[in-house]
């Protein structure tokens, strides 16, 4: 897996801030925040922790929590398969049968260079930390609401 240092991530960071500053100054007004932090707290509502994202955008009266990735080559799911017994006409045979994906999971493929096969790297689903995050951001908004 490739290390970025600060400089790299910052650099990357910087683009895909450029990139949601267009998206939002394209579809009217909007506020971004870079980073935010949200407060996880207990059932005594002591903060345990703090989750992160990479952007929240507030736009046209709507949040979005954006989690960005530096991916390249295909990204795809982890295929699930299972065995069946199967009737081919005279007997049963097992055989593994595709039964969708594993959506948890996401694997990269990079073509392979010169001489080399394809890398293939697994990955949790950026997409569940996002879901989880909005959540989160939800029940803390709910709670600190004044009626």
């Amino acid at each position: 897996m490739k290390q970025f240092d600060d400089r790299e991530r910052a650099r990357i960071g910087d683009q895909a801030e450029m990139v949601v500053r267009q998206v939002i100054s394209n579809h009217g007004e909007g506020a971004l925040l870079r980073g935010p932090l949200l407060p996880i707290t207990n059932s005594n509502n002591q903060i345990e922790r703090y989750r992160e994202c990479d952007f929240l955008v507030y736009t046209q009266g709507t949040v979005f929590c954006i989690e960005v990735k530096n991916y390249s080559g295909l990204i795809s799911y982890v295929p699930l398969y299972q065995n069946q017994q199967i009737w081919n006409g005279s007997s049963y045979a097992t055989m593994n049968v595709f039964s969708g994906y594993d959506d948890s999971r996401i694997v990269q493929t990079k073509p392979p260079r010169a001489g080399q096969q394809p890398v293939q790297q697994t990955y949790p689903n950026p997409l569940h930390k996002t879901k989880s995050f909005a959540l989160q951001l939800k029940k803390y908004i709910a709670n600190k609401m004044i009626y």
